[in-house]
């Protein structure tokens, strides 16, 4: 639980990314997903991500600018992105209809696989490959506040024939999946296979339940984003923006976001 001090502190620092800090660099707060390793997480309080790490690299290169990061739970990162308390938000999918609240999105940061992960038995005596339809009757397991999956396929000839379950991000879904409680979840590729490493080194899950699992097919590709407050407008906005995206581009042409990913895919869990 967080205590009531952090709880302060953390709005204080959200209300502050409201106003421009005339010092050398003007201070930028982004909120960052806390529960989506490896892209955005929390580990021994610390603030870890590939997302995160490129935008940490991108304020290396920033001119005039300081990126603030604060993590907190998704949902709570789109209310504060919402109210405008906090000026942008990473790392969502570009959703412009969804979230009228959100007024631009950055360039095009990272290209995710969503991928279905069912456990073994669901493929047995059952034709399994195409979706959605060979998943018609099944209830798919997706983290809270990330529109994975369009409801549009959850309905044929007016009837539901598919169920959403969300549970609070990748491992807890994890859990419940090697738990026999859902037969499927739907996330990123690099994610789950991330998360299952690490709860089987921590011991979090036996090796034996993560063998019980296997993927399905491709339910879409999706890119990662800097998503911009509606309603968190100070002076300097369109020029963050735009520097920030020429940033991200060069990065993207000089392999460095590549680089990122690597380490984290290459990264041993002790």
């Amino acid at each position: 639980m967080i205590s009531k001090g952090i709880r302060f502190g953390l709005s204080a620092l959200l209300v502050l990314s409201l106003f421009g800090v005339s010092n050398a660099n003007e201070k930028v707060t982004i909120v960052a997903d806390n529960s989506y390793p490896p892209y955005s997480f929390i580990e021994d309080g610390d603030l870890l991500g590939i997302y995160p790490d490129i935008l940490r690299a991108a304020d290396e290169r920033l001119d005039g600018y300081q990126i603030n990061l604060i993590p907190l739970p998704w949902k709570r990162a789109l209310r504060e992105t919402e109210k405008g308390t906090a000026f942008g938000l990473l790392p969502p999918y570009y959703r412009p209809g969804e979230r009228p609240f959100i007024s631009r999105y950055s360039v095009p940061i990272y290209a995710e696989e969503t991928i279905l992960i069912c456990r073994k038995d669901v493929f047995q005596n059952t034709r399994r490959i195409f979706w959605p339809n060979d998943f018609y009757g099944l209830t798919i397991a997706i983290n809270r506040g990330f529109a994975v999956i369009d409801e549009s396929v959850l309905f044929k000839n007016g009837e539901k024939v598919m169920r959403l379950e969300s549970g609070d991000g990748n491992e807890v879904n994890l859990m419940k999946l090697t738990g026999g409680r859902v037969p499927c979840y739907a996330n990123d590729r690099i994610s789950i296979e991330y998360g299952l490493k690490n709860m089987v080194a921590k011991n979090k899950i036996k090796a034996r339940k993560a063998k019980e699992l296997k993927f399905g097919p491709v339910i879409r590709k999706e890119w990662g984003y800097v998503a911009y407050s509606r309603n968190n407008n100070p002076s300097f906005k369109n020029d963050f923006i735009e520097k920030l995206d020429q940033v991200i581009l060069r990065m993207q042409e000089d392999k460095s976001i590549e680089e990122i990913v690597q380490n984290y895919l290459l990264k041993t869990i002790n």
